[in-house]
Order: structure tokens, then C-alpha cells, then sequence
């Protein structure tokens, strides 16, 4: 994002609907930059439609564990929040 490198992976995951989480999971890309402040950057966007899921920027390297494991969550909100709180 930032051309600074970076990784990019498919996964599996719930979307969000408008009546709330959905039933089947969709590929998703999920893609991890670097940027210049030396921070990292996620942003997971539906493969088919290209509709951003979730982002969440300027984080640590030791918050980007935390954010990965709250994406697999099928509850009210897109990051479960015993791991992650935006």
C-alpha cells in the first residue's frame, strides 16, 4: 500500500451484512503494509465485491497479533473484542 512491502493472503471470514453478521464466510484479502512512521496497517476487503471489511491503522508490530486473531469472530462487531477494541 505504502510500497514499502508488505504481505497479502486470502482467508476465510464472516462478512458483515446489513442485518448483522453473515451465515457463510467469504475469501477475503487481507493485507498487511508497512508504512513510513514504522507502523503497520491491515486491511481486509470481500475478493468478489472489493468492499472494505475491516482496516485498522498505525499499529504496533506487537498489536498486529491481537488484530489477526480478532477477525475470526462471529458475533455484533467485525473485531471480537476480547482481542481487539478500536
Amino acid at each position: 500500500m505504502h510500497q514499502l512491502g508488505g504481505l497479502v493472503f486470502t482467508a476465510r471470514i464472516l462478512p458483515m451484512t446489513l442485518t448483522g453478521r453473515g451465515q457463510a464466510p467469504r475469501r477475503m484479502l487481507v493485507m498487511i503494509s508497512s508504512t513510513p512512521a514504522d507502523t503497520i496497517d491491515v486491511d481486509v476487503r470481500q475478493i468478489t465485491t472489493g468492499a472494505n471489511h475491516a482496516t485498522a491503522h498505525g499499529l504496533g508490530i506487537d498489536q498486529l497479533q491481537s488484530v489477526l486473531l480478532a477477525l475470526d469472530y462471529n458475533g455484533r462487531d467485525v473485531f471480537n473484542p476480547r482481542y481487539w477494541n478500536n
